[in-house]
């Protein structure tokens, strides 16, 4: 029971957020409130704070970084000496 009012608190601001877009008359992206939704939620349980995505204008969240991480991460699982290549790629292209 712990955790549950932590995660209730999401819901009613995802409800909130979501009603606020319906009395707007404008559509809601679910792709970008989900991943906001799920993070606030990971953030608090993993570190005891969250970055609010669920409050920001267009539901701001970590979603794209996972997703360009989840492509190679295969690859830097299999050959770990990728990484520093991968993250000087910008130096080495000037």
């Amino acid at each position: 029971m712990g955790f549950v009012p932590v995660i209730r608190e999401k819901v009613d601001l995802l409800c909130k957020r979501m009603s606020e877009f319906e009395q707007m008359k404008k559509p809601i992206n679910v792709t970008e409130a989900f991943p906001a939704f799920t993070g606030d939620i990971i953030m608090d349980y993993a570190f005891g704070f969250s970055y609010k995505h669920l409050e920001s204008p267009h539901f701001e969240s970590f979603h794209e970084a996972f997703i360009g991480m989840g492509n190679a991460g295969h690859l830097f699982t299999q050959f770990p000496s990728l990484f520093p290549v991968s993250s000087n790629r910008d130096k080495l292209q000037s």
